[in-house]
């Protein structure tokens, strides 16, 4: 196979977490620099944030968790098929 539809998936939801960590961040590091006065309503933005990251981790049911994994296993094994043995 060619193309790993879920394994997308789940890489997109990875990078959306990893965008929203990259937000908190520069949110904390204004807030250090202003002393907490800037951005307007940052903690409120921070809680925001932090309840979408955790949604994110519910996002995928415990069926759709398991076609990831399927699919992980048929990509590994493909992989391994490519590899040069012998070294």
């Amino acid at each position: 196979m060619d193309y790993w539809p879920l394994l997308d998936i789940r890489d997109a939801l990875r990078d959306c977490d990893a965008t929203l960590a990259d937000v908190v961040h520069e949110i904390e590091v204004l807030q250090q620099e202003s002393a907490g006065h800037f951005p307007p309503a940052a903690p409120d933005v921070l809680a925001n944030l932090a309840a979408l990251r955790e949604l994110l981790t519910t996002v995928f049911p415990p069926a759709f968790q398991r076609a990831i994994h399927d699919e992980q296993t048929v990509f590994d094994e493909e992989g391994a098929k490519w590899e040069p043995s012998g070294y």
